[in-house]
Parts: structure tokens; C-alpha cells; sequence
């Protein structure tokens, strides 16, 4: 949930937003991460009330678009109560990282059980992530 509050200021209207999200999150750790704090993912972390309800407050200016997610023990999550959705390169990203973790993981099984024995500058597969194509070799430096 998001409550806004605003607020006059001298140098314009601010908007006071307050992030809680439900008790029944079970975590270490919890933060706010968006275009308000430059993506960074430990500049707003959130506190547990006596409730136990995480809660995270931040001023940011009025009449602006602010993209946001939560990240929760590594793990990232939306506001199911945001203003709206949108699609960003931080989520692509995310998702690249992901798929990467599961490929190296992959690759490494599979050379696992069949070791290689290519001669230099022979290929044995190639793949492509958003145009950019990976190679066997690059494939080998990139799992180590």
C-alpha cells in the first residue's frame, strides 16, 4: 500500500509517500528501490512496526511518474496497490540476470556430463540473448 501525503513546501509541492507492505512478509530484509533513489538497492530500506507491518517513507516531488519496486531478500516483488504498471530495462535486466543464472548453471551440468575436447576455434553451439550471440568459447570464459 501507498499513502501520499503533500505537503507545501519553498521550493514547490513535495508528495510525503509512506510504502507498507503486509506483516505476513517474511523476510530479512526489505527495500524500496526506483527512479526516485536512482535504482539504488540499498538507498531506502523499510522498518517492521510493532505490527510488524514494513514500512519505508521517502519525499519526492509532486506531479511526477516514479517507477518503484521491492526487493526482498534478493528477491523482487510488486505493489499490488501501485497507480499503475509499467515495463522498464531495470525488469529486463532482472530477467536477463536470472536466465543467465539458470544458463550458467545449465551449461556447466551439461559439460559436466559431456567434456569437450574441441580444437581451437571450433564451435559447438551458439546462442543469442536480445541480438547479442554467444559463442562455445565465450560460453566457457563466461561460467568461470
Amino acid at each position: 500500500m501507498i499513502q501520499k501525503q503533500y505537503l507545501r513546501k519553498k521550493q514547490g509541492t513535495q508528495c510525503r509517500l509512506t510504502f507498507t507492505l503486509p506483516e505476513n512478509i517474511w523476510a530479512d530484509s526489505v527495500y524500496v528501490v526506483g527512479d526516485f533513489n536512482q535504482w539504488d538497492r540499498a538507498a531506502l530500506s523499510m522498518e517492521q512496526d510493532t505490527q510488524g507491518r514494513w514500512k519505508a517513507t521517502i519525499e519526492v516531488a509532486a506531479g511526477q511518474v516514479y517507477q518503484f519496486r521491492y526487493l526482498c531478500d534478493g528477491d523482487w516483488i510488486n505493489d499490488n496497490q501501485a497507480d499503475a504498471y509499467y515495463t522498464n530495462d531495470y525488469l529486463f535486466m532482472e530477467t536477463l540476470n536470472l536466465l543467465t543464472t539458470y544458463l550458467k548453471k545449465l551449461l556447466k551440468l551439461l559439460l559436466l556430463i559431456y567434456p569437450l575436447r574441441l580444437k581451437p576455434g571450433q564451435i559447438l553451439f551458439k546462442f543469442s540473448i536480445r541480438g547479442q550471440e554467444f559463442f562455445h568459447q565465450e560460453t566457457i570464459r563466461f561460467l568461470r
